[in-house]
């Protein structure tokens, strides 16, 4: 192979291996949501869960084809959870720091003691954050999603068969 060829195909070379580097290193820097987690994980009266790429692996076995899709699209899932003592401090934390780092609220449920709040956000990385904050009289919850996907691909979540909830609360 001649020298001219070969440097015209360096650049077609690199730039899969650039794009791949640019996800990961995207993915490596912390997000504002990640030092709530981090104040909130082992803290005494928290109880903290994290799905991690085998364990979304997993949750994909036996799932719908568009389930499986998404679930390869997210890198992580994570819930903090506390009774409801602590639960204001988390709640109120958790809405005040989506507010502040960008997160669009997409909506807001409340009603006898219970309430939810929905947040997202594009990351400039081409990732997306998606946040729930729910209070219901036992307790506060915070769900956070990160990946590739749409808000819209969330609503798919909710229609995971009872069987294949591996642990996710149901009144979250």
């Amino acid at each position: 192979m001649n020298m001219k060829r070969f440097l015209s195909a360096v650049p077609c070379l690199i730039l899969p291996f650039m794009l791949v580097s640019i996800r990961y290193e995207a993915a490596a820097q912390e997000r504002a949501v990640d030092t709530l987690f981090s104040r909130y994980t082992r803290a005494e009266g928290f109880t903290s869960v994290t799905y991690g790429n085998k364990m979304l692996e997993m949750m994909k076995d036996g799932a719908s084809c568009e389930l499986q899709e998404l679930l390869d699209g997210i890198d992580v899932i994570r819930i903090i959870s506390t009774g409801e003592q602590s639960g204001k401090e988390l709640s109120s934390e958790a809405r005040e720091m989506a507010v502040s780092a960008g997160y669009g609220l997409v909506s807001e449920v409340s009603g006898n003691e219970n309430s939810a709040a929905f947040f997202f956000k594009d990351e400039s990385c081409g990732m997306s954050s998606f946040l729930m904050v729910s209070e219901t009289p036992d307790g506060t919850a915070v769900l956070d999603i990160y990946g590739i996907f749409d808000i819209k691909d969330i609503s798919k979540l909710s229609g995971i068969p009872p069987g294949h909830q591996s642990g996710l609360r149901k009144d979250l």
